[in-house]
């Protein structure tokens, strides 16, 4: 992450859910158009260990035929710990604002190059939003 942020830089991520908070959903359709077509999305979520799974289906209906795109989304389910031990690692500073965006947290690090990576101690910052949050 900090070879990503010039020194004295920041780094604002906004999470996907926790483990705890992604709850799959039940299949659902959304329709559109596009020019002079229709679009249609199924869309189904699952959870596979750690990992969220967006698994959606796109038919395109135009004058002249119909097309079929799939796409399968795979993303990580990290708790706030495994979130401020990857800004340790990294050598980055960071704070967690509960809020966020959209209510499901923020978090702003800061890139530091005199702290080396993956030989830091836990972030105090990051440690006191922890614990005051639980």
């Amino acid at each position: 992450m900090a070879r990503h942020v010039r020194s004295g830089g920041a780094l604002i991520i906004e999470p996907w859910f926790t483990p705890n908070q992604w709850h799959p959903t039940t299949p659902f359709i959304l329709v559109g158009e596009v020019e002079a077509g229709k679009v249609y999305r199924l869309s189904n979520s699952i959870k596979e260990g750690q990992l969220s799974i967006l698994l959606h289906h796109y038919l395109r209906a135009t004058l002249a035929n119909i097309e079929h795109y799939s796409a399968r989304i795979e993303l990580g389910l990290f708790t706030r710990d495994e979130m401020a031990w990857a800004f340790e690692f990294a050598g980055m500073e960071a704070r967690y604002d509960v809020e966020g965006l959209m209510g499901r947290g923020l978090y702003i690090g800061k890139h530091d190059s005199r702290i080396r990576c993956g030989l830091v101690r836990p972030a105090e910052v990051l440690g006191k939003a922890n614990r005051a949050a639980r």
